[in-house]
């Protein structure tokens, strides 16, 4: 009876385990961000293809007018009126170039803003995290806005202007700030939703966030130094220290191999780190990929799972039972 990894970390590979005389093998991908970097690659030939574009092209004046009461609308109100970049900008005289003015800009915070969260999402995929993830995207917005106004130069119609290198930031900011409550929002619902109705969840959570404080201290290594090591973004460990997210099973193994602990020790369902003898077969690396229904649903809800994953999950149960019975029925 043995449980022998066959994977490194970063890539993918499979779990063969064999308990009384059948091998099962369970097979699992890790995570990948490759969809995070393609997010910032679709922001960037946005705003290539916009940038090649003429004054003309771009006109959206003769559109504008084609909808009077819009216009007329936006005369009607409260006199605006302000200079940007030396150009007049005025809704009672010029209603529809006012409208444009405010689209184009607001087209500016949407695309440089979707950037910059596309950047730090990938870069936080990438090991970069904390606070060093949205100060490198930051820079990477405002260089990317220089090098648009700059192209401008060369486009008919088309002028290059360093205050709008400023808006394109400040829509970076504006979306970082409204992405913040957002995500503030979502770890108070998940806090107050999740693991309060996880069954025995919470001592487990708890225990969890704790101890693997504790291993990562033990080893001399900062939030940002296990994040790099593990390929994952330093905001992932923070999170698991402080309770407010579970890993998934492939993670919560790479934990542990990392440490060099079982996997119950680090969710707290015993208080030594390691198993001796044939008990090792019964941690929770097993139980991770499929014997507990409990530990299961603690951290992958049963009904979320494939056909051939809820297959798998039956039969280990069934082996794990013979097992039990088989170790009873020694002692006896």
């Amino acid at each position: 009876m043995y449980l022998e990894k066959l994977y490194s970390p970063g890539q993918a590979g499979s779990w063969s385990v064999e308990i009384t005389g059948r091998v099962l093998q369970v097979s699992f991908k890790v995570q990948k961000h490759w969809w995070r970097w393609l997010l910032v690659g679709v922001c960037l030939l946005a705003i290539a293809y916009f940038s090649g574009q003429s004054f003309a092209e771009q006109d959206l004046r003769p559109e504008i007018r084609r909808h009077p009461r819009m216009v007329e609308k936006v005369r009607e109100l409260p006199p605006v009126s302000f200079s940007y970049s030396g150009q007049p900008v005025d809704n009672r005289r010029a209603p529809a170039d006012f409208i444009q003015f405010w689209l184009r800009k607001g087209a500016h915070v949407v695309i440089y803003g979707a950037l910059g969260l596309s950047l730090a999402a990938a870069l936080d995929g990438a090991g970069s995290g904390g606070r060093r993830r949205w100060m490198l995207a930051g820079v990477i917005v405002i260089l990317v806005g220089a090098l648009d106004e700059w192209h401008q130069t060369f486009v008919p119609g088309r002028t290059g202007r360093a205050v709008d290198v400023l808006v394109d930031l400040a829509g970076f900011v504006v979306l970082v700030f409204f992405f913040s409550l957002f995500v503030r929002f979502r770890e108070k619902s998940f806090a107050s939703q999740e693991i309060r109705t996880v069954d025995r969840g919470s001592a487990f959570v708890s225990l969890f966030g704790e101890r693997l404080a504790f291993l990562r201290q033990q080893k001399g290594l900062s939030q940002a130094e296990l994040a790099r090591l593990l390929g994952v973004g330093q905001s992932t460990i923070a999170m698991y220290e402080k309770n407010k997210r579970l890993p998934d099973y492939q993670f919560l193994i790479r934990l542990a191999n990392f440490f060099g602990v079982s996997t119950d020790y680090l969710l707290g369902r015993v208080d030594q780190p390691h198993f001796s003898g044939d008990e090792k077969v019964m941690d929770v690396k097993l139980h991770a990929v499929a014997i507990d229904p409990l530990f299961a649903g603690l951290l992958r809800r049963v009904s979320d799972l494939t056909e051939e994953k809820k297959q798998t999950l039956a039969e280990y149960w069934e082996l794990a039972l013979e097992y039990v019975k088989s170790k009873k029925k020694s002692k006896n």
